[in-house]
């Protein structure tokens, strides 16, 4: 009786054991950003961007993983896997503009800010592999419309599954 007693709490922690180690080294690392425009002195201030420029995102509040480059706005995949990305908007003047989620240089969404204090939002959950690049970019411009600062205008990911 003993002996038997003797191997199941053996088992027992056999498979405690096993457990632990799957938890540990088989977990979805977790990957998560994200980034605002910096606020300036002025709570109206807005930022101007280019044609064809990418938005960096300065004001970071999360960077879990260390992908996402505030000075460049580019986020860096750590962890091959599906990645939700999403970024919100909002313009302060007359003017509307397009702006794309790239990812390796290929667009994976796009939106449209029709007019002056209007807020738009895109999310899109697509593949990426590590090292590749993901970012938001200003594809065109009637007037120059600038992006309001702070929360009005940010940008955000998260790995849902690693490969």
């Amino acid at each position: 009786m003993q002996a038997s007693l003797c191997m199941c709490g053996r088992m027992m922690a056999l498979c405690v054991f096993m457990f632990l180690i799957a938890v540990v080294f088989c977990q979805t690392p977790l990957v998560y950003f994200k980034a605002t425009l910096t606020k300036r002195s002025n709570n109206m201030a807005a930022f101007h961007f280019g044609v064809n420029r990418i938005i960096p995102f300065s004001n970071v509040e999360a960077n879990i993983g260390h992908g996402y480059n505030p000075t460049s706005g580019v986020f860096v995949a750590p962890e091959s896997g599906y990645y939700q990305f999403r970024t919100i908007l909002q313009t302060t003047r007359v003017g509307n503009s397009d702006f794309a989620l790239v990812a390796q240089g290929s667009p994976k969404a796009f939106v449209t800010i029709p007019n002056h204090w209007s807020s738009t939002a895109m999310s899109a959950i697509f593949h990426v592999n590590r090292g590749d690049h993901v970012f938001v970019k200003k594809i065109f411009d009637n007037r120059n419309a600038p992006l309001r600062q702070g929360l009005w205008s940010q940008f955000s990911g998260y790995l849902l599954r690693i490969d």
